[in-house]
């Protein structure tokens, strides 16, 4: 839109009004606006129309007034000749508006701008089943499509745009509903877990405090990869061994798994004796393939 240099009138005093359709004090009641008071999409376009009881004056503008200042701009006429109209390409502040006319102007009304509830960032955190400690933790940010392992727990953390009144993560055939919940040291956060037995489509649903719904819902993927069971592969001895009292065999190993190896060990056999060994290492990467070594002294089988 253009800005005009024409002296923008005086608003009306609104320190008194009255409900209905009754004209504020300091109005032209010559004039009829639309769409009179509006809450409007924000980046939406705004028609304002002005029918006049008898012809039209001259020069007729709207002035807009919002957080950046008055702008104005003429109103032109339509198929109407009682009618002009005036059109602003895009509204992105509440504000006030008004139709003036010579000495005169119409009532004031109202623009309250809005957002429907949206999305901004969704971060997931995926802790391994038997993780013991932050390390194996990931977190993946900005995302709308993990692969977790089998009973991972999933901990979403959502920024939206407006404060919610509910939010849902939903299976697309409805066997899972995850709520969200707002965090307590920011409104625009919401906080939401869950244990993944399989792989799913979700949708997440959002509906502000004003009760708007965001417009489409947005699609989150969930892959849940089974869970083997850890895996341990001798690599010496190769075959049957024979040793002395005075000697030491070495055992040599690798161990690894699709999460992580939290403990390994073996067990030594005996006759009809058994003894646990335990290895040491630490706790693996998932898939990672971690060496172990140990050792078997010839006196414990004789």
């Amino acid at each position: 839109s253009m800005l005009f240099s024409i002296p923008a009138p005086k608003f009306a005093d609104r320190s008194v009004e009255k409900t209905g359709e009754a004209e504020r004090i300091g109005s032209d009641p010559t004039v009829s606006v639309g769409p009179g008071d509006v809450e409007i999409e924000r980046g939406k376009r705004l028609v304002v129309e002005a029918t006049f009881a008898g012809s039209p004056p001259r020069s007729p503008r709207l002035i807009i007034k919002d957080s950046n200042g008055l702008r104005q701009m003429p109103m032109k006429p339509g198929l109407d000749d009682q009618a002009l109209s005036a059109l602003v390409a895009s509204i992105d502040e509440s504000g006030e508006y008004e139709v003036a006319f010579g000495d005169s102007q119409s009532q004031t009304y109202t623009i309250d701008v809005f957002e429907f509830p949206r999305l901004k960032q969704a971060d997931a955190t995926i802790t391994p089943p038997q993780a013991s400690d932050a390390q194996a933790r990931t977190v993946v940010v900005n995302t709308r499509k993990i692969t977790v392992m089998e009973g991972s727990e999933v901990s979403w953390k959502m920024e939206v745009n407006n404060p919610l009144e509910l939010g849902e993560l939903c299976s697309d055939k409805g066997e899972e509903v995850i709520e969200l919940v707002a965090s307590k040291d920011d409104p625009l956060v919401y906080h939401g877990s869950h244990l993944p037995t399989r792989s799913r489509k979700y949708q997440l649903h959002l509906t502000d405090t004003a009760g708007r719904s965001n417009k489409k819902p947005i699609r989150f993927t969930i892959n849940v990869k089974q869970n083997r069971p850890p895996r341990f592969k001798l690599t010496f001895p190769g075959k049957d061994q024979k040793i002395t009292s005075i000697q030491e065999l070495p055992i040599r190993a690798k161990i690894w798994d699709d999460s992580s190896v939290l403990k390994s060990g073996y067990t030594l056999i005996i006759g009809e004796e058994s003894n646990e060994r335990i290895l040491d290492h630490e706790l693996s990467k998932p898939a990672q393939k971690v060496p172990v070594a140990s050792k078997i002294n010839g006196e414990e089988i004789g």
